[in-house]
This record gives C-alpha cells, sequence and structure tokens, in this order.
C-alpha cells in the first residue's frame, strides 16, 4: 500500500470477514477530505501496521483507527511521529488504545516521537512504558528502553571484570541469537525491526569496550547467528544455497555495523553451516562456525564432527576462521575427539552447557539444570588434552558468571580468551 487511505478504503465494510491486516505503508498522507465508513471492526483479530517515513497526523488517523479494532486480539505499531505536543507513553498508549480493546493479549511496538526538546515538553523517563503497563492488566512487558539496555550491559559488565582480573581477553557477543527474519516474525517484528534489533544488539556493547578494554584484556565484538530451526531438531533441512540466501539478510546487517565477526551457533547440519560461511565471505566479515552435538558426540542428523568440518572445509575453502563446539557438556563430545588429526586443529574453541542431559531431556525440562562450576570448569579444561587449539572458553545452556569464574581460576594460563554465552 502506499499511504493510509488504501487502508482506509479496505476497512469500510466490503470486507466484514477480514480477521487479520497487515500493512506497511511507504507514507501515511491526508485523510481528511475523504469520507470514509469509521463503524467498529467487528471480526479482525491481528492488525500490524508499518510506516517508513515520519508522521505527522498520528491522533487525527491512528488513534480514531486503532479505536476501530475492538476485537483485536494482537497489534503490531511501528510508527516514528513528528511534531506532536508530547511524547506518546505508556499512559497515553492505555488510554487512548489499549483500553478500547478488551481482548487484546499481545501488543508489539516501536514507536518513536520525535521533538525539538524545550521546557513545554513533557520528557517521560526510561521506565515510564514498563511501569504503566506493570500497574495496569499488561502484565507481561519487554520494552527496548534504555533502561533494558542498562541492564544488559550490566550481565555483560560481570564477565568483563572476569576477563580483567585474570587478565585474559573476552569475546564479548551481542543478543542477535534469534534475530533474524523467521523468528523475529514469529512474535510480530517487521522486517525494519530486524535491522534495528540487530544494529542496536551491537551498540550497546560499545560502552563495555570503552570501559573494560586494556593491552592484557582486548575485546571483540561477536555477532551471534542463530539456525533458522529448531537448535535441538531442525524440522527443515535447507540446501547450502537456501541457507546462504536466508542468512544473507541478517549477516549482511551485521556486516554494516562494528562487530569484528560473526558466528553460526548450535547448528546441526553442515549445508546450513556452509551456507552462513558463504554468506559472511560474500560481505567480508569473519565467520566462525559452532556445531552442537548429542550425548553421542554427533550431529542430530547422524553426522560426526569429523564429517561436519570436512564437509564445511572442502566446499567453503576452508572459509571459516576456526571452529567451535556448543550447546552440549564437553563430557558428551570428549570421547569422539581424536588428538593428531587435521579437523582436531579447526577446533579453538568450547561453550558447553552446564547440564549432561541430552537435548531431549533438557527440552523437556522445567527447571534449569545450573550442574556445578567446578565440575563444570575441570571438564573444560581437560579438553585441553585433545584439543591443542583450544583458546577460547566460554558457557552456553544453563551457565553464568561462575562457570567462567572457575574457569580462569582453574590454572587456564592468560594466553586463552573467555566469552560470554
Amino acid at each position: 500500500m502506499v499511504d493510509i487511505n488504501d487502508c482506509l478504503s479496505i476497512l469500510d465494510g466490503r470486507l466484514k470477514q477480514l480477521t487479520t491486516f497487515i500493512v506497511q505503508l511507504k507514507y501515511i498522507g491526508d485523510s481528511s477530505s475523504i469520507s470514509r465508513n469509521m463503524d467498529e471492526v467487528h471480526n479482525l483479530k491481528y492488525f500490524s501496521l508499518t510506516c517508513y517515513e515520519y508522521i505527522d497526523n498520528y491522533d487525527d488517523v491512528i488513534v480514531p483507527l486503532l479505536r476501530r479494532m475492538t476485537h483485536l486480539e494482537k497489534l503490531t505499531l511501528y510508527l516514528r511521529v513528528l511534531n506532536r505536543s508530547s511524547f506518546i507513553n505508556g499512559t497515553h498508549l492505555h488510554n487512548e488504545i489499549l483500553v478500547h480493546m478488551p481482548q487484546l493479549h499481545t501488543f508489539i511496538f516501536y514507536i518513536s516521537t520525535e521533538n525539538d526538546i524545550n521546557e513545554s515538553v513533557h520528557r517521560i523517563s526510561n521506565d515510564d512504558i514498563q511501569q504503566t503497563f506493570t500497574h495496569t492488566r499488561y502484565a507481561r512487558t519487554g520494552c527496548m528502553t534504555e533502561a533494558g539496555c542498562e541492564w544488559m550491559k550490566n550481565y555483560l559488565r560481570k564477565y568483563a571484570n572476569i576477563a580483567r582480573k585474570y587478565d585474559v581477553g573476552l569475546v564479548l557477543e551481542n543478543a542477535s541469537w534469534r534475530a533474524n527474519p523467521d523468528w523475529m516474525k514469529k512474535i510480530g517484528y517487521s522486517d525494519q525491526d530486524v535491522v534495528n534489533v540487530n544494529r542496536k544488539s551491537i551498540e550497546l556493547l560499545y560502552d563495555i569496550r570503552n570501559e573494560y578494554e586494556t593491552e592484557n584484556c582486548p575485546i571483540v565484538f561477536n555477532a551471534s547467528i542463530g539456525p533458522r530451526g529448531d537448535g535441538y531438531n531442525p524440522t527443515t533441512i535447507m540446501s547450502i544455497e537456501e541457507a546462504q540466501a536466508y542468512h544473507a539478510t541478517q549477516i549482511g546487517i551485521i556486516s554494516q555495523t562494528n562487530a569484528d565477526m560473526i558466528t553460526g551457533v548450535t547448528l546441526n547440519y553442515p549445508e546450513e553451516a556452509i551456507g552462513i560461511a558463504k554468506a559472511a565471505k560474500a560481505v567480508n566479515i569473519p565467520a566462525v562456525i559452532s556445531f552442537t552435538v548429542e550425548v553421542d558426540g554427533k550431529l542430530s542428523g547422524g553426522q560426526t564432527l569429523k564429517e561436519a568440518i570436512e564437509l564445511v572445509d572442502k566446499v567453503t575453502q576452508n572459509s571459516p576462521v576456526y571452529y567451535m563446539i556448543n550447546c552440549a557438556h564437553p563430557s558428551n563430545f570428549e570421547h569422539v575427539l581424536i588428538p593428531g588429526e587435521a579437523w582436531i586443529e579447526r577446533i579453538h574453541s568450547v561453550k558447553g552447557n552446564a547440564s549432561k542431559k541430552s537435548h531431549a531431556e533438557l527440552d523437556g525440562s522445567k527447571e534449569l539444570d545450573s550442574g556445578n562450576p567446578i565440575e563444570f570448569a575441570e571438564s573444560t579444561r581437560a579438553l585441553l588434552y585433545k584439543l591443542k587449539n583450544l583458546n577460547v572458553f566460554g558457557g552456553c545452556c544453563g551457565t553464568d558468571y561462575r562457570h567462567i569464574e572457575e574457569i580462569c581460576k582453574n590454572e587456564i594460563e592468560s594466553k586463552f580468551s573467555t566469552t560470554n554465552d
């Protein structure tokens, strides 16, 4: 659609049985001169509105439109509002829009209000939206606010403090494992949100590097690229070409940030790994490939680590800078590591699970299994006897800063690096 008039035309009563309406507009435009049916839209259950240009008639056009949707169950808004007398805050959203939607259970939004700052403009606090929704019936609320970003930075600071304490490098990883198109679409985010989230996830790492990086504690920015499907049990296997085309979107966005590298994490079949490596090479960003394995040390499809690594290297001409094993306890794969073989020399990193349980057991578990940090560190360190090039250590499911500090305490020499999950 081009502007709001196209949207209003569809909602003028001719399509009364419409239940889902997803709208992407170049601009809102002026609808004041056009008479439209403003009756309630009773059957509409899901409405998504994205406008790529700034809008200056939000109160005159958007609010009346949304108030017609009294039976909505899910709402997604991506709007950039200009020249409004006050910022759009949680109180406004509740009183002017959400209170008219008693059946609404999911509201996903990115709403930016941009004004010239002066004393007449009410300035909202960082937690305004969060507090407003908490004090009303919207109990589960997630917002990308400054407060939320600061929480993430404080989480990362725990790992940065450990790296500084033990004089080791830090591979600082962003939170983009599920920031790919399919997974973000599942929760109502737009294509533009995919861009914004991936960029923001790298930007919030800047402060950590500025605060903690030293000559003895170099910090590398890594962007996490998760699998398209389930990390434990893929239901659809992509071809190499399909995987490259799919992951090129997220990797392309990351390549335009200050990320130093990307890592394809929790991969469970070689074709997807090859696609990620090829997509990264196409935009000249270094790539690490990380496979996950079952308790028998094999990928979920039955391939051995040896077969997977050798195939990726063969097809990509050794494109990955190194390989990693993640999301499995060291005891699940230690027995398949054969010292001296060429493929073993390509493994430089391990980010193990705290638990020794299988993926199926973890998937069905109702409680987080954090294992034993000391035992975890000892199991990780034992891998050095077989993985001579192992120099980047970290943790995956169930681990936290305690597990990482135990690895550092466990006489890991300063030439090795730690990494956050």
